[in-house]
C-alpha cells in the first residue's frame, strides 16, 4: 500500500521524511519540538506524558473510569487507576460524587 501524500513512496501509514517506519524517538522529537513552537514547557513532553495528560483530563471532565481503561486499551481498570494516582484521593472522590446516582438520592 503506497501513499502519495508523502514525498517518498511509503507501507508505513505514518512514515519518517525518509519513507521508513516511524519510531518512538522520532515522534518524541516531534512532539517536543512542536511544543516548543507553542509555548508549552515541561518534563513529560513525551507519547507518554501526552497519553497520561489525556487520561487525567479525561477523568476531571467527567469520563469513566472504566471507558477511560477502553480507551487506552488496558485489559484491566487496575492499569488504568495507576494513571489516576497523581490526581489524588480527593478530585476522585469529588468526581464520584459528582457522577454517581446514589448521590442524587
Amino acid at each position: 500500500m503506497t501513499r502519495h501524500r508523502f514525498k517518498v513512496p511509503s507501507d508505513y501509514l505514518f512514515p519518517t521524511g525518509d519513507g521508513v517506519r516511524l519510531e518512538y524517538h522520532n515522534v518524541r522529537r516531534a512532539i517536543k519540538e512542536l511544543c516548543q513552537r507553542v509555548g508549552i514547557e515541561g518534563v513529560r513532553l513525551n507519547p507518554h506524558g501526552l497519553r497520561h495528560f489525556f487520561a487525567c483530563n479525561f477523568i476531571r471532565r467527567g469520563g469513566d473510569v472504566h471507558r477511560l481503561s477502553r480507551l487506552l486499551g488496558h485489559e484491566s481498570v487496575n492499569t488504568t487507576q495507576i494513571y489516576l494516582r497523581s490526581m489524588g484521593i480527593e478530585m476522585v472522590q469529588e468526581i464520584h460524587q459528582q457522577l454517581s446516582p446514589l448521590s442524587r438520592v
